[in-house]
């Protein structure tokens, strides 16, 4: 949903981000990531969210795999600092969003 209602968002922060999903940070980085497992985790919300997602989701053509970080082409600012991000998500995220991102906060992470 973020990435479909705000694609104009300069600055993203994910500080602390417990409840962030592996899949959720293969999508922040552009990355492939398991849509049946998505889906599994989907039909667990309350119908009214999933309602809500099947919305945005149509538009977006989502779950599917795609590059979310084309679609935020203002972001120039990402906070991860004490998450646990999956391996390799630095060097993909700068990869898919350097031409843009001026700062990458990494506070008390540990991967590359």
């Amino acid at each position: 949903m973020l990435f479909a209602s705000c694609s104009k968002l300069r600055s993203l922060d994910l500080w602390r981000a417990s409840n962030l999903t592996h899949n959720g940070y293969l999508s922040i980085g552009g990355l492939p990531y398991n849509t049946s497992e998505e889906e599994r985790r989907l039909l667990t919300l309350p119908v009214d969210e999933q309602d809500d997602l099947i919305n945005v989701y149509s538009i977006i053509n989502m779950p599917v795999e795609i590059n979310s970080l084309t679609h935020m082409t203002c972001l120039t600012e990402i906070d991860l600092g004490w998450t646990d991000l999956p391996s390799n998500f630095i060097g993909n995220l700068v990869q898919q969003a350097g031409h843009c991102l001026i700062k990458i906060f990494l506070t008390a992470c540990r991967r590359k």
